[in-house]
């Protein structure tokens, strides 16, 4: 199960679109088959702030992602996802 939300709004008089990002997901407990959960309780948040800005014909980004997985999940989910 994931949902997610997202916006956007541009800067009036300029080529740059601020843009968010925050989603929810609740999947397997555990690291479930093959190691593929991504959290060891399968539930996670995930967020990113970020821009984009138009130049001619191409749109270039930035963005900050991260989620609140803990450094000690992510510790014991790194053999799996290690490789």
């Amino acid at each position: 199960f994931y949902i997610w939300g997202d916006a956007s709004t541009g800067v009036p008089g300029t080529p740059l679109t601020l843009k968010a990002h925050l989603g929810y997901s609740d999947g397997n407990a555990g690291l479930g088959p093959n190691g593929t959960s991504i959290a060891p309780t399968g539930s996670y948040l995930d967020w990113m702030l970020g821009a984009d800005v138009a130049v001619g014909p191409l749109t270039l980004g930035i963005a900050y992602v991260d989620t609140n997985i803990s450094s000690g999940d992510a510790a014991y989910l790194q053999p799996n996802f290690s490789s």
